[in-house]
């Protein structure tokens, strides 16, 4: 299936994009046992290749994720976000390609659309999109970590079923990001799901 071609494709591929492998973790996210990269200016082909053989080899899988209408493919927390099983959010002006969203349709999961952030001036050393109100933190499958501002994405949290946790972080804006960006897992408990059963399927007959 032929999908469309962003406009940075033609105009300002840099040669790295061409011909080196390009890999960066604020480009991908991973659901389970299901690896998604938004590729763009930081994450290419080859890259992604990388990433797929080593997923396979550890019993996992990876895909593609596209947004033509991100001119600035550099981050997914601006973009694309997931919250908890079976519901993300994404960014009403980047939305994604409709071929790659039914792999979410078809698997029962949910896509939100994100508030507008609810102001378009950013810190003055921020060199982020006013978007970063998107980058928020799920500490479990109810409660989220919140810019304290950005009150219309509080109200589709809580609308989501959510139990927000607002605190002041725009000052963090100026150092590259927000919530997400600034924190990692130390400790995970459970073990590995698959929250594409669909695709589990596929694996098995040998169609994917």
């Amino acid at each position: 299936m032929a999908r469309r071609t962003p406009v940075w494709c033609a105009s300002t591929h840099t040669s790295h994009q061409r011909r080196s492998l390009s890999l960066t973790p604020q480009t991908s996210c991973a659901l389970a046992r299901t690896f998604f990269c938004h590729m763009g200016f930081t994450t290419n082909e080859f890259g992604f290749e990388w990433l797929r053989r080593k997923c396979a080899a550890k019993g996992m899988r990876a895909h593609q994720l596209h947004f033509p209408d991100d001119m600035c493919p550099f981050h997914c927390d601006a973009t694309f976000v997931p919250l908890r099983p079976y519901l993300c959010i994404e960014n009403p002006s980047r939305p994604m390609e409709p071929y790659e969203r039914a792999i979410f349709a078809d698997n029962d999961w949910k896509i939100a659309k994100a508030a507008q952030p609810n102001t378009m001036e950013m810190p003055p050393l921020s060199q982020c999109s006013p978007w970063l109100c998107m980058n928020v933190l799920s500490l479990d499958s109810k409660t989220i970590f919140v810019e304290e501002s950005e009150k219309g994405m509080i109200e589709v949290f809580n609308d989501l079923g959510f139990d927000t946790i607002t605190l002041p972080f725009r000052d963090v804006f100026e150092f590259g990001g927000s919530f997400h960006c600034v924190t990692t897992d130390i400790r995970r408990q459970g073990g590995m799901e698959s929250y594409f059963k669909n695709l589990d399927a596929m694996e098995a007959s040998g169609s994917q």
